[in-house]
């Protein structure tokens, strides 16, 4: 996931080690050069290093994870997004089809550095990354339970903001014929490589 702080969310395209990068949601506001976006690649080689353009110069702010156990045929099961003024962010609420999902967040604002301090609970976050007038938070959880997620965040001052989340699909696995008994098998655990760190 690539989330960016961008004024012109049409130009974007990215690569990573050489492969293409997929938007799975953007959001911004009309009039204030403001958005956010997050970018996939499955089926990767681990990576040192992400490349995002825009049409137009812009600051960006930018934030690498990278996990195994992801289903590369369907990775995306359901995203949101939304943008606003204010010094509280909420993402919207989506709910996953699967209770194993990986949910990825983040909140990103724009004319500021100011600190972004997480407010969902149960997301291990990534070191905040600032960019002269653009700061970006990201985190990440496995999930345990299908329950409907969302990716929030507070911040002292009042900053136009935006803040989206997608939930990724793990690798299901077939449950063997019982011989002699029945054992349960449990979805593997997807972990996250990295993550790493972004690219200012």
């Amino acid at each position: 996931p690539l989330p960016p702080v961008s004024p012109d969310a049409s130009s974007w395209f990215g690569a990573a080690g050489g492969q293409p990068l997929t938007n799975c949601g953007a959001v911004g506001m009309s009039g204030q050069n403001s958005d956010g976006e997050m970018w996939f690649t499955t089926g990767a080689n681990p990576v040192i290093s992400v490349t995002a353009s825009a049409a137009k110069t812009t600051t960006m702010a930018i934030a690498i994870q990278e996990f195994s156990g992801l289903d590369a045929s369907r990775p995306v099961d359901v995203s949101a997004g939304v943008t606003n003024l204010g010094t509280l962010a909420d993402s919207g609420s989506a709910t996953p089809n699967l209770s194993t999902d990986v949910a990825v967040g983040f909140v990103a604002g724009h004319v500021s550095t100011q600190t972004i301090t997480v407010t969902a609970a149960g997301y291990t976050t990534q070191s905040q990354q600032t960019s002269r007038n653009v700061t970006l938070v990201t985190g990440y959880q496995v999930l345990r339970s299908a329950a409907a997620q969302r990716f929030t965040g507070s911040f002292t001052t009042a900053m136009y903001w935006a803040s989206g989340m997608s939930l990724f699909r793990t690798i299901e696995q077939a449950t063997p014929s019982p011989n002699p008994s029945p054992s349960p098998v449990h979805n593997p655990t997807p972990s996250p490589r990295g993550p790493r760190h972004p690219i200012n």
